[in-house]
């Protein structure tokens, strides 16, 4: 209910989907600030009432929580601006280096806390216990568990990787501030201090959130391959078009969230019309540009689809498969027929994990293959798999 209504505060229904995602980052971002302000105001306050260095650093981790919206902020911002001379691919990546930052600034924190937790532990203080400082850390759990849903929600809805981060740098708070909730209440009915060592704990998961987030935000800037759900919706796409008879070595080019780029080869009879070759594929470029994709095709003739090839083909796919694995896939596969003897051209596309070199496995290939079928010459490309 409250997530509805902030949607209809920040959010424009009837804007673009670029507006609207740089909408719903600035709906999250403000949301970020106001809570984590409460939250590091009231929790720094009752740490130095209290003494305790596991309310004070949590309070604290609340603070760099204010950071982290205000980069956010800003980063939804700039990552929204068109492209432009310097950048002609656009600035959507620039969220990818703000989740970098992000993942920075929550280890330095995790570090800082670790760090007074063992001044602590080395040192150790007594603890004054507070049924108001109790309450608060209780407000902050529930406080902090209703932002990692409302974070994960809206990371998943616009596709964010800094949203999806932020939400677990809050389901983290939820787990440290629990500790803290424990080692008050042992320290109430023990009289054991386990304040210090639990703050130990909550400086190791937040260690262990800000590595997580950084780590995913180094993967998109190097380059992560495509989920195989959006190759497939892409090839499925493709293949819905009457005069494509096969889509293969889809690449997509990551340059940020609403910014991909495609590369496809499309595989079309080699008697259909050249213009006509064309046109379909420009159509298919236009309702995937539509789509938020831009798409650069190469389109192969392939043999018609006689009876004759088609059992060629799958007699050639079972051979290899019973050999080699399902992972050795045929695509681009043509005909040119000869006086005495026809001539078969595909190429096998090979796992990555592959040992043998692309020249071993071409003679392999072609011996077993011109055994098996001794009325055909066999001209085979090797080419390994790492795009789908």
């Amino acid at each position: 209910m409250l997530t509805n209504a902030l949607e209809k505060l920040f959010v424009d229904s009837k804007g673009t989907t670029l507006e609207q995602r740089r909408q719903y980052g600035r709906m999250t971002s403000t949301v970020g600030i106001v809570v984590n302000v409460c939250l590091s105001a009231l929790k720094i306050f009752f740490g130095i009432l209290t003494g305790s260095i596991a309310i004070l650093s949590d309070g604290f981790n609340n603070l760099s929580d204010i950071t982290s919206s205000v980069v956010s902020l800003l980063s939804f911002h700039i990552s929204a601006k068109p492209a432009d001379e310097d950048h002609p691919y656009g600035h959507a990546r620039f969220e990818y280096i703000s989740s970098a930052f992000v993942g920075t600034l929550i280890i330095w924190v995790g570090l800082s806390i670790g760090k007074e937790a063992i001044h602590k532990i080395i040192e150790p203080a007594e603890l004054e216990f507070g049924l108001n400082a109790l309450i608060i850390l209780f407000i902050s759990i529930g406080v902090k568990f209703w932002l990692y849903f409302f974070y994960r929600n809206i990371g998943n809805k616009v596709n964010s990787e800094l949203i999806l981060a932020t939400a677990e740098d809050s389901r983290a708070d939820v787990l440290a501030t629990s500790g803290i909730v424990i080692a008050l209440i042992v320290y109430k009915l023990t009289n054991v201090n386990l304040d210090a060592p639990m703050a130990l704990v909550v400086s190791v998961i937040i260690l262990k959130s800000g590595w997580d987030v950084l780590m995913t935000a180094f993967n998109h800037i190097m380059g992560v391959p495509a989920s195989p759900e959006l190759i497939e919706q892409v090839r499925e796409f493709i293949l819905s078009h009457q005069g494509i008879k096969g889509a293969h070595d889809i690449i997509v080019h990551d340059y940020g969230p609403g910014k991909k780029f495609v590369t496809a080869h499309l595989e079309v009879d080699e008697k259909q019309d050249l213009a006509d070759t064309h046109d379909l594929a420009e159509q298919i470029a236009h309702e995937l540009e539509d789509r938020g994709i831009q798409i650069t095709t190469y389109i192969e003739p392939v043999s018609a689809s006689t009876k004759e090839v088609r059992d060629l083909r799958e007699n050639i796919v079972k051979l290899i498969v019973v050999n080699y694995g399902k992972n050795f896939q045929i695509h681009h596969f043509r005909t040119i027929y000869g006086y005495d003897k026809d001539t078969i051209l595909f190429v096998v596309s090979v796992p990555l994990s592959e040992q043998r070199s692309n020249t071993d496995l071409k003679q392999e290939l072609t011996g077993m293959l011109e055994t098996a079928f001794p009325d055909y010459h066999f001209l085979i490309t090797i080419e390994r798999n790492f795009k789908d």
